[in-house]
């Protein structure tokens, strides 16, 4: 039977591909070691990725790229990255060529396009996720299956008990003195499962010798610690350097050596701890215990990186995370009889039937038009933002975990800038060039991270000088479009504030709040919004009223200066555009072609924003925190937890 863990019997995948290959084929197969060190040196001389110090994420991506058969050309990133992607896959696939080599998505396509046995199979594909990893493989997987064959499972049931901690070296410590009152009971039959095994295994591992109970870890420990380990590597360095010198790849011996001594191998002895997506290659266990079942943690995060977009999981065949950890809790309940979660006090995983909110906010679904939607809860913020109505009008859900449930956005381990973060840093460089008057690229940039607010939230990572790159020709149109600016009765950053009938009030007894990018005060009054990039549906949003930000500022202005007011947004980011436009008139609109230039602010388009308002601020309080049936979640910060995300890649 081909499996697709040698775990469970039968033969893998993985070795049948690659056994396949190495019978048949005349290519030499390359490791990702390999791949990575021929690929850092065509990316060197790339003028788009020159600044790349490490290879890994690029490699992984040229490798998937292959193994799923993605044409570069239709992801979404902008087209100079695109170029340069294209450029370097072009230069590497030459490369393999010339030298006769065969890396991972080699291999998958020369055994696909050339087997042709059958065999059985193991389910690689149930509860809606698979276990194949590219589709390559599932292509693989399809061409030779003869019957699939299932398994039968115990169908335990088992109840989950919560256990609190304070922190990460708490939840160890729990989990130690549970297991040690097992094992003097003459108990054995006992796995440890985390949500984050290099994090959590360091803990366990030094407390294991204090409570006296061995442990390893799946992954294996490094080769470094192992007695003959830098003998080990230096031989695999050597052999390595040799063959990359027959390809004129020049390399550091030591810094090869290095590398392989981070290598793992397995060394089992004691209690294993292993990741939670290994749960499905057990079948019956007696003490499950589940650590780190947080919210940061339970679903995890994607591992974003410079080559990740939001069609991710469909383009680069990855199981939908939330569907993942949904079939890994359903697994866990089968096939133990006793499960254990421990986790930090009030940040237990809202997968969890006992956590809290799933109480309080319970969840129903209404079979006839597979609608979810949240019970009704009352509920009265004191005051609220522009940009909070604009979240409820995108999905009150969203709403609902940010403002009422109060959840911090689950954390990445491993993520690009934030959103918001490249927001706020665009927003005060604009800022800075306006107010002091610079015409200094790099200087503004320089000052914009320096400000005491934006240097809260940076990192220091790669992530970040990326961002200073991609920065300077939106600054650089930026200038080119203010030069020829009036700005000496401009406010910038300017906070307007309304009561509960929508009046004008100030900071002390405000009820809705919004921030103007900038407010120019003349004959006529002026309101301009940056934005990151342009919206090609900005102008349809604001007419359906999905976004309402230039409407109240609009609304605000004419009570504060009864003058005349246009307001528009505007991108620098590939060329001066102004993409969406509210002023005054009596037309319903203006057309130019068959898209909406400017849209009418009169007094119906006022009396449908106030009355908007009201409604959406009435089922604030009223708790209606609906599904919505078409969620646009691209961006979501809470896509993770959220239970519309839960279909899989197929």
């Amino acid at each position: 039977m081909i499996t697709y863990s040698k775990l469970r019997g039968g033969k893998t995948l993985s070795s049948l591909i690659f056994d396949f290959h190495q019978k048949h084929s005349t290519k030499r197969e390359i490791s990702f070691l390999e791949t990575k060190l021929i690929l850092n040196e065509i990316v060197k001389s790339n003028d788009y990725f020159g600044y790349l110090k490490e290879f890994e994420d690029i490699t992984n991506f040229i490798i998937d790229t292959k193994r799923n058969e993605v044409d570069i050309n239709k992801l979404s990133f902008d087209e100079a990255k695109k170029d340069a992607l294209i450029e370097i896959l072009e230069k590497y696939n030459n490369f393999v060529k010339e030298y006769n080599l065969a890396d991972l998505g080699d291999i998958e396509k020369f055994v696909y396009e050339n087997i042709n046995e059958k065999y059985d199979i193991d389910e690689f594909e149930r509860e809606g996720i698979h276990f194949f990893t590219s589709k390559l493989q599932k292509k693989i997987v399809s061409k030779i299956s003869k019957n699939i064959i299932k398994e039968t499972l115990p169908n335990n049931n088992a109840e989950i008990k919560t256990i609190e901690a304070f922190d990460e070296f708490d939840e160890v410590v729990k989990t130690f003195k549970m297991i040690k009152e097992l094992l003097d009971k003459g108990e054995n039959d006992i796995k440890i499962f985390t949500t984050d095994i290099d994090r959590y295994f360091k803990i366990f591992e030094s407390l294991s010798y204090e409570y006296k109970i061995p442990i390893f870890s799946s992954k294996g420990v490094e080769l470094k610690r192992y007695q003959k380990g830098r003998q080990i590597a230096k031989q695999k360095a050597k052999l390595t350097h040799d063959k990359l010198k027959k390809l004129n790849i020049k390399v550091d011996i030591q810094e090869l050596e290095n590398q392989f001594l981070n290598e793992r191998f397995l060394y089992k002895k004691g209690i294993e701890i292993t990741e939670t997506n290994q749960i499905f290659i057990h079948k019956n266990i007696k003490h499950l215990f589940l650590v780190g079942a947080n919210i940061d943690n339970f679903p995890p995060s994607r591992e974003k990186n410079i080559f990740y977009t939001p069609e991710f999981e469909k383009v680069f065949f990855k199981n939908n995370l939330y569907t993942s950890t949904l079939a890994i809790l359903n697994r866990m309940k089968k096939i133990a009889q006793n499960i254990y979660t421990i986790h930090q006090t009030d940040k237990l995983s809202i997968l969890i039937e006992k956590n809290p909110l799933n109480k309080n906010f319970s969840f129903t679904t209404q079979k006839e038009n597979n609608k979810k939607e949240y019970t009704k809860t009352p509920y009265t913020p004191k005051n609220i933002s522009v940009s909070q109505i604009n979240t409820y009008n995108k999905c009150p859900k969203q709403y609902f975990f940010k403002y009422v449930l109060n959840l911090t956005a689950p954390t990445q381990n491993k993520d690009e800038m934030e959103i918001t973060l490249k927001g706020k840093i665009l927003h005060k460089a604009l800022e800075i060039s306006a107010k002091e008057k610079l015409d200094d690229i790099d200087m503004i940039i320089e000052k914009t991270y320096n400000d005491e607010e934006i240097k809260k939230e940076l990192k220091n990572d790669i992530y970040e000088t990326i961002y200073k790159i991609e920065l300077k020709p939106i600054i650089k149109n930026f200038l080119e479009y203010i030069k020829n600016i009036d700005t000496s009765n401009s406010k910038f950053e300017y906070n307007i504030y309304l009561d509960e009938n929508l009046q004008i009030t100030d900071e002390k007894n405000y009820y809705l709040k919004g921030v103007i990018d900038r407010l120019d005060i003349d004959d006529k009054i002026t309101i301009i919004d940056y934005k990151s990039s342009e919206n090609k549906s900005k102008n349809k949003d604001m007419l359906n009223l999905k976004d309402i930000q230039l409407g109240l500022y609009t609304y605000w202005a004419k009570q504060k200066f009864d003058k005349e007011v246009e307001a528009y947004l505007i991108s620098f980011k590939k060329e001066i555009s102004q993409f969406a436009t509210l002023k005054e008139c009596e037309e319903e609109y203006i057309k130019k072609g068959r898209s909406i230039k400017v849209i009418c602010y009169n007094k119906e388009y006022e009396n449908k924003i106030l009355n908007h308002i009201k409604t959406i601020t009435k089922k604030i309080k009223n708790g209606e925190f609906d599904y919505i049936d078409e969620p646009d979640c691209e961006y979501c910060e809470f896509e993770k937890i959220c239970k519309t995300t839960q279909s899989s890649t197929k």
